[in-house]
This record gives C-alpha cells, sequence and structure tokens, in this order.
C-alpha cells in the first residue's frame, strides 16, 4: 500500500473552517463521479463494502442523493439484517468448534432468506424484509418493501464482498468499496490505514456504546483477523473503490483519543500501543468538529 504523507501547519480557525470543507468537497467528488459510473451502467443491484469504520453507512446514504440527483430512484437494504439470530449462531459456532461466537463469516447470514428476497426485488414485488435488532440478538419484525419504487438498490455491509453471498445476487452488478484506501504519514507521524479506523472505531465505541477504549483494543484483533480472511483478498477488485480519509481528521480527533488513551493505567496489557498512539498525536494542533458539515460521512464516528 502506498503511503500518503502531507504536512499541516497551525491554522487560523477560518482556515480551520475551509480546510475541513475542502477535504469534503473532495469527497463529494469522489461520491460525484462514482454515482455518475452507476447511472452509466445501470446495474440494478450496488454492492456497498469495506471494513469497520470506513463510513459505509453514511455513505450509502449520499450515495442516494448524488444518483437521486440524476433523476433515479434508490433504495438500501443493510445485509446486517439478515443476521441468524444469535442464539442459533451460538449453537452453529459450538458444533463447529470454535471458543466464541462466530458473527463475522458468511455462516452467520441467513442466506436463503438473503436469495429470497434479492429474487423478489430484482422482480419487483413487494418483499417482506426483515430487521435484525442487536439489542435482542434476532429478527426484531418484518415489514413490506415494494422494490418496484426503485431504479436502483444499495445493498450495504462488510458481508456485500463475501463470495457466499455475492453469489445469491442472480444479476449483474456494481461492487463498491469504501475504506480509508492509504496509509499516511501526517506531520511526521505515520498510521496505517488500519490504524486510523482504529482510532474512529475506539472513539465510536466510547461515544455511541459507552465502551471504554480496553474494549476497542480487545476486539480489534478478531476484527483484523476477519478483513485479511474475507476482505483484503478483494483490494483492487471492486468496480468503484472510495477513498475515506480526510486529511483534516487526525487534527479533529486529537483531544478525543488522548483522552480516552489517557485513562488506560500503566498495569493495562494495551498500555504501551496507548502511549505509542499519544506520542505520535503530539504532533497535530486541534481542529473543532464543529467545523464539520451536515452531511459529512465523519459525523458516523463523532456523532
Amino acid at each position: 500500500m502506498k503511503i500518503y504523507k502531507y504536512t499541516v501547519h497551525d491554522m487560523s480557525e477560518d482556515e480551520k473552517r475551509k480546510f475541513v470543507q475542502k477535504c469534503e468537497d473532495e469527497f463529494e467528488i469522489q461520491l460525484e463521479n462514482a454515482a455518475k459510473k452507476i447511472v452509466e451502467e445501470g446495474s440494478k443491484i450496488i454492492t456497498l463494502s469495506g471494513p469497520t469504520c470506513s463510513g459505509k453507512t453514511t455513505t450509502a446514504s449520499r450515495f442516494i442523493s448524488a444518483i437521486e440527483s440524476a433523476g433515479k430512484r434508490v433504495g438500501v437494504v443493510s445485509i446486517d439484517d439478515f443476521y441468524k439470530a444469535r442464539a442459533l449462531l451460538e449453537i452453529e459456532s459450538k458444533q463447529r468448534g470454535l471458543e466464541k461466537v462466530d458473527y463475522d463469516s458468511a455462516l452467520s447470514i441467513d442466506l436463503e432468506l438473503f436469495e429470497r428476497c434479492v429474487d423478489g426485488i430484482l422482480s419487483g414485488e413487494i418483499v417482506k424484509m426483515p430487521k435484525y435488532s442487536f439489542t435482542k440478538g434476532e429478527r426484531a419484525e418484518y415489514y413490506d418493501f415494494d422494490s418496484s419504487k426503485y431504479d436502483y438498490m444499495i445493498f450495504e455491509g462488510i458481508q456485500a464482498v463475501y463470495p457466499e453471498v455475492t453469489s445469491h445476487i442472480h444479476c449483474g452488478y456494481t461492487s463498491v468499496q469504501i475504506s480509508v484506501a492509504t496509509d499516511v504519514e501526517v506531520n511526521g507521524s505515520f498510521f496505517t490505514s488500519r490504524q486510523i479506523r482504529f482510532l474512529r472505531r475506539m472513539i465510536r465505541d466510547a461515544k455511541f456504546r459507552n465502551a471504554p477504549p480496553e474494549t476497542t483494543f480487545r476486539m480489534w484483533k478478531g476484527v483484523s483477523e476477519n478483513e485479511d480472511l474475507h476482505i483484503l483478498p478483494f483490494a483492487g477488485k471492486y468496480d468503484i473503490e472510495l477513498d475515506s480519509y480526510m486529511e483534516y481528521e487526525p487534527f479533529m480527533i486529537k483531544n478525543m483519543v488522548e483522552k480516552l488513551l489517557e485513562r488506560i493505567h500503566v498495569e493495562d496489557g494495551y498500555y504501551n500501543k496507548a502511549m505509542e498512539i499519544l506520542e505520535k498525536m503530539k504532533g497535530f494542533f486541534e481542529i473543532s468538529p464543529n467545523y464539520l458539515p451536515e452531511k459529512s460521512v465523519y459525523h458516523e464516528f463523532l456523532g
């Protein structure tokens, strides 16, 4: 993977605001170009995938706006809604000799239901679609989805790249991936693309799930292993690839990262990793999240 190197010197508040907007405008151009390509190719089905904390959910919404500007109607389906019930996954994981529940592989998805729903959508039917509750660990409900109302359907989720899932889409489709596309060296501090997403995840976990940074550190090993196994082998093989990295983000998350990592005690097993990150953050000044536009993908991590 290439390394993107850049330096940002301290700015006035007005310059910071303009810097954030410049980054957002550049991402908007990516979306507009992708939407144009999708409309030109005409595939009814669009798969939108990417590793954790790439910005998939918000990008799906932004895609809708970009494609609808061409006069097209777009619906979105989350593949997460096709998860099997947690109790069933626990049983199946034990049967496969796993020490913990497998939530990451294609085996966690009800592929038969997924195929029936996709086929119904391709036929323009009113489809009984599931809605999964992560609180309950099962499908909370089914709802009527009138697929005839839409010219395009976006299937969004990490699993949208899995061949075991896409083999159940019985038509040509356009595959889109969003991720942090490059390692970066900013103001002399080096971060891998995965480390950038880890910081996003740590902030999001703390803000939306009341989870301490130790929790994010603990689960990250499994996340990385799943990405290596199921996602990274497809790098460069998508029809469209989007880069969600924002040049402003190390500066915008500086204070939040520091406040979270400074809580980790010296006796904690993640202390050294936390100190390494804190050392890297010293080279950044602060840019306020208040400068984020309302529709920014970055709200997905910061709120």
